[in-house]
């Protein structure tokens, strides 16, 4: 059994719950406010890397022993894979499902509400509210892009909130749509489709070539001038000029 200590390097923020949490062997070294030069230096003797970010100039020419780059969060966009070195793997992580739902029906009671103009005219003196504060979710239709761990949590509470739930991903099966309760399942392809009946659209996908920009012009303009698009994904996938 090697017992060499495995070598980490990370961000200060990170580094004292992994020292908590880690129980193999290690020693463990920040990069913070050092120059991609050192960085480099850091990275030539590595065995894994906590963090979201990997640049080109951060990999020594010479030598990098690099197994493992960990991610911090869901995405790797702003992980350059084509430098690390052969053998290398990426791992990213998942379990704030949750917390993105909570975030994406906030948005969506807020909108759907228009609490920010009730709030605007309140302040105002205006005390009678208008009829949209009393509308709810309930009833309406409710359209998730990507099915993942969020994708999952989002349907979640679209069906405890008594919406109609819909969604659209690179792998529709029936057996998924039926273990996630949906009333219908479809590939992003079928986006046209779907746009037109949707009081609400949820983003939850990443960024790829197959999903910048694909909501652009012609799909807003599909949409219902009532509806809203909340992005809880990656930005491109929303063409931001459109």
């Amino acid at each position: 059994m090697n017992s060499t200590p495995l070598k980490l390097v990370t961000h200060q923020r990170f580094a004292d719950y992994l020292c908590r949490e880690l129980d193999t062997p290690h020693t463990l070294t920040t990069l913070d406010d050092k120059s991609d030069a050192e960085i480099a230096t850091l990275l030539s003797d590595a065995d894994v890397f906590v963090s979201s970010v990997f640049k080109a100039a951060w990999r020594d020419p010479q030598s990098c022993t690099l197994r493992l780059l960990h991610s911090v969060g869901a995405g790797t966009d702003w992980i350059e894979s084509a430098s690390l070195p052969e053998g290398c793997k990426v791992c990213n992580v998942y379990g704030h499902q949750w917390g993105v739902a909570e975030q994406a029906f906030m948005l969506a009671l807020v909108l759907q509400k228009q609490l920010f103009s009730t709030d605007a005219a309140l302040r105002k003196g205006d005390w009678t509210p208008e009829l949209p504060l009393l509308t709810e979710l309930r009833g309406r239709n409710l359209l998730i892009l990507g099915l993942g761990h969020v994708g999952q949590e989002l349907a979640r509470w679209g069906k405890f909130l008594g919406m109609g739930v819909s969604a659209l991903t690179q792998s529709p099966t029936k057996e998924r749509g039926e273990k996630h309760g949906l009333d219908a399942i479809d590939s992003l392809e079928e986006l046209g489709n779907y746009l037109p009946k949707a009081d609400c659209v949820i983003a939850a996908i990443p960024a790829t070539k197959d999903t910048v920009d694909l909501i652009g012009e012609q799909q807003l303009q599909q949409m219902k001038p009532s509806a809203f698009i909340i992005n809880v994904g990656r930005g491109p996938v929303i063409n931001e000029e459109a």
